[in-house]
């Protein structure tokens, strides 16, 4: 009766319990191990219930799991985007050397936009006692056309390049880290960002001029 009530107790099958009390009244020790025999049976259960439970987290995981992956390919997307909308363009610019007063850069700038040049781009600063005026024309010949009326002492031509993209973070690594693995020294660089955009004009030196614009297939 004790085995028929152990049988009820713990739900394990009488032909499995038998072995272990019909033994008779002098080994009923073994009864003892019943209940962890019991336990040992709902192991299989309790795996098979985690293991209906687990979909829904597996789930829950994977789609986490892919959301990531879909932002970080976006990511690399817009980046990879971002960095085909670059674009690299060797331009000529000239200097001109001007008296280190007030109003001298404003001068030239007016007389040059009377004439009808345009720039992509200007830089000007001291140097040696005087300031120098870096012009960047679209046009080259409209520029010396012009400075030649003007009565400009126009430097000779020299090389540059002008970078236009997409404004985002960390805009000029890209090409800065080009040129850095080319070891390639930038002597200067100017950089402006408004309105979504940003350009920078800069240079290298003469004998690397031509090796930069391979590097960054300058049009």
């Amino acid at each position: 009766m004790e085995g028929e009530a152990l049988v009820a107790a713990t739900g394990v099958p009488a032909t499995t319990l038998r072995p272990w009390y019909v033994l008779g009244p002098g080994h009923r020790w073994p009864m003892l191990l019943l209940p962890l025999y019991a336990l040992l049976r709902l192991l299989p259960a309790t795996r098979e219930a985690l293991t209906r439970a687990t979909p829904r987290d597996k789930v829950s995981a994977a789609s986490a799991a892919m959301r990531g992956t879909q932002s970080r390919r976006c990511n690399r997307a817009l980046t990879k985007e971002d960095n085909m909308s670059d674009r690299v363009r060797k331009v000529d610019y000239f200097y001109v050397m001007v008296p280190n007063t007030a109003g001298q850069a404003a001068k030239v700038l007016a007389a040059l936009a009377a004439q009808g040049v345009n720039l992509l781009a200007f830089s000007g600063f001291p140097s040696g006692g005087k300031g120098q005026l870096d012009l960047v024309p679209e046009k080259s010949a409209a520029l010396r056309r012009a400075a030649k009326k003007l009565k400009l002492k126009l430097s000779k031509k020299k090389s540059g390049f002008l970078l236009q993209g997409t404004d985002r973070v960390g805009a000029m690594t890209r090409t800065l880290n080009t040129l850095a693995a080319a070891k390639i020294n930038v002597t200067a660089m100017d950089a402006v960002a408004g309105g979504g955009k940003f350009a920078a004009i800069f240079w290298v030196k003469p004998k690397k001029v031509a090796k930069t614009a391979k590097l960054l297939r300058a049009r």
